[in-house]
């Protein structure tokens, strides 16, 4: 049993550490990253990722790093739904991204200003 169970835990506990680290680098850089705003500029279809031959969309910004003074396209993380109408019906422009200062190609692109209101 243990020359099967070995290689199988070794696999989930390196799954679980990527999904901390990418996790503790998305809160370093809201905490400590330099945040900018990024124009809106599509919402496309991620076709190199799929579940149950589903694709997931995201959101595409582009924005100038303070520091480097480039130009840089951002996309957003998978998201499971199409978010063109609430960007259409907010009249969302920009996003807010958090850019890494230990390593710029690092950032997390916020999608906090998508969430629909709560109704009371």
């Amino acid at each position: 049993m243990s020359v099967l169970g070995i290689p199988f835990c070794a696999v989930g506990v390196g799954l679980l550490i990527s999904k901390i680290k990418k996790i503790a680098g998305k809160k370093r850089a809201i905490e400590s990253g330099d945040k900018i705003y990024a124009d809106f500029q599509e919402v496309t279809i991620n076709y190199s990722y799929s579940v149950n031959d589903r694709h997931p969309y995201i959101i595409i910004c582009t924005g100038k790093d303070n520091i480097t003074g480039q130009i840089r396209t951002f996309q957003s993380e998978n998201l499971w739904y199409n978010p063109e109408y609430i960007i259409s019906k907010k009249n969302i422009t920009t996003f807010p991204v958090y850019i890494d200062t230990t390593n710029r190609k690092k950032y997390h692109l916020s999608l906090e200003n998508l969430e629909m209101e709560q109704k009371i």
